[in-house]
């Protein structure tokens, strides 16, 4: 009986350790602010980890998270229509961490090449209606 009592107390007891283990995290996440130049927030503007598909799109307040990114360093790039993209390299992304990663974009004037619109207008029969 007693070696009973002291097999279940080992076994919770190993159980209860490991558990721990079990909840600690192995990604890390990232936030920051997009913005222009002076200082205004930039909604819409994308932040893309180089090399994947995964990234976020800022809010209204040009506020943005990546969630589940791995540890190690990384490079991260931010981009909008009608500005300058930017890339930062060299980001250190910790397990269980959030990093602060801010980017100030400055405005760029748009070229595009000539634009041909060609339209035809299909034939009226007079006698149909």
């Amino acid at each position: 009986m007693r070696r009973t009592i002291l097999t279940v107390a080992v076994g919770v007891l190993a159980l209860a350790l490991c558990a721990g283990q079990g909840l600690a995290g192995t990604t890390g996440k990232l936030t920051g602010q997009v913005t222009d130049d002076k200082g205004e927030p930039l909604p819409g503007a994308n932040v893309v980890l180089v090399g994947k598909r995964q990234g976020a799109t800022t809010d209204s307040d040009g506020y943005y998270v990546v969630l589940w990114l791995d540890p190690g360093e990384h490079g991260f790039t931010a981009s909008l229509i009608g500005y300058d993209t930017q890339t930062k390299t060299g980001v250190n992304i910790i397990s269980d961490r959030t990093i602060t990663l801010d980017f100030a974009l400055k405005e760029t004037a748009l070229e595009m090449a000539e634009m041909v619109v060609v339209a035809e207008r299909p034939v009226i029969e007079p006698d149909k209606t």
